[in-house]
């Protein structure tokens, strides 16, 4: 599939798209998490923490911004109550029509981008 239209599922919130998207990068995140944690079985943990946010069926919204020239989003959680909470800024780092990196941010810098915590509840059709 497209990297467009990865994108453009990804930010309607579609976990399996932003899967996808970060998918080629499962190795480096081995190989970056062996190099910070210096241990090849401690790596796991790290691969499950970041793959945790997108499973159980887990739905966002995503709210595109910018940051240093690069397309960034702030992640919102769709909550049963239809609160929508922050849960991560996360910054796109482009080579040319590819997602060469993905930088995940906690919930503190949204405001540097003009982002809200939350998103006002809405109306689901």
């Amino acid at each position: 599939m497209a990297t467009a239209d990865l994108l453009e599922r990804a930010r309607a919130g579609d976990g399996e798209a932003f899967g996808e998207l970060a998918g080629p990068y499962r190795r480096e995140l081995r190989v970056h998490g062996h190099r910070m944690l210096g241990s090849v079985q401690d790596r796991y943990p790290v691969a499950r923490y970041c793959a945790r946010p997108f499973a159980a069926g887990r739905r966002y919204d995503l709210v595109p911004a910018q940051a240093n020239g690069q397309p960034a989003f702030g992640a919102y959680l769709r909550g049963p109550d239809r609160i929508r909470p922050a849960t991560a800024f996360y910054v796109l780092t482009l080579a040319g029509d590819q997602i060469r990196g993905i930088t995940r941010f906690d919930t503190s810098v949204l405001p540097w981008f003009g982002l809200p915590r939350s998103l006002p509840s809405r109306q689901l059709s």
